[in-house]
C-alpha cells in the first residue's frame, strides 16, 4: 500500500484491501476471470520480493484460473521519472508468478521508437520533436521532406472483466 500510495494517489481513496474485496466480489458474482495490469518499474517494483508479494496478494483474491496477469514494462518518456526494467528482470518476475499457478503475459513494448508505445501517445511535444528529427534525418538521406507522424493505435473497448494493476503492486479499477 505504501508504494502504491506514492505512485498512485487514488490509493488514498481506494486502498488495496478495498480493491481486493471488490475483485473477490466480482469473481464470486460473475464467475469470470479478472485481468490484472501490472506496470514494472526498474528498481521500484520489479524485484523477486515484489513478485512474491503480488502472488500472495492475488492468491487471497481468487483461484489462479480466475486471474490473468499482464506485466507491462515501463515505457520511458521525455523526462522519465522511472526506467524500464531489463528483459531478464521481467522474465524472472513472470517466472515467480507462473510458479504460483497464475497465467502471466509480458506485454513487450512496440512503437517506443516512434513514441507510440503505451503511455507515450499523450506526450505531444516529444512526438513532435521526434517527427522533426526523423524528417531532418530523411532530408539528409535524400528522402522526401515529409515523414508521416505515427498513428495512434485504437483503444480496445473497456470490458467489465478488466481490472487493471499499476505500479507498486498496486491495483486500480480500469
Amino acid at each position: 500500500d505504501e508504494t502504491r500510495s506514492r505512485l498512485m494517489p487514488i490509493n488514498r481513496r481506494v486502498p488495496l484491501g478495498q480493491l481486493a474485496q471488490a475483485m473477490r466480489d466480482y469473481v464470486t458474482a460473475t464467475k469470470r476471470r479478472v485481468t490484472i495490469q501490472y506496470i514494472l518499474l526498474a528498481g521500484v517494483n520489479d524485484s523477486e520480493q515484489h513478485a512474491a508479494s503480488l502472488a500472495r496478494f492475488l492468491a487471497a483474491i481468487a483461484p489462479p484460473a480466475r486471474l490473468h496477469v499482464n506485466l507491462i514494462p515501463y515505457n520511458q518518456q521525455s523526462k522519465p521519472a522511472f526506467t524500464t526494467p531489463s528483459e531478464s528482470a521481467c522474465k524472472s518476475f513472470k517466472g515467480i508468478l507462473t510458479s504460483s499457478g497464475l497465467f502471466v503475459k509480458i506485454r513487450w513494448t512496440r512503437g517506443a521508437d516512434k513514441m507510440a508505445a503505451c503511455g507515450q501517445l499523450g506526450n505531444l511535444k516529444l512526438r513532435r520533436q521526434i517527427r522533426l528529427d526523423n524528417a531532418a534525418a530523411a532530408a539528409r538521406a535524400g528522402a522526401p521532406d515529409e515523414v508521416p507522424s505515427p498513428a495512434a493505435a485504437p483503444k480496445p473497448a473497456p470490458t467489465p472483466a478488466r481490472v487493471g494493476a499499476a505500479a507498486g503492486g498496486g491495483l486500480v479499477g480500469g
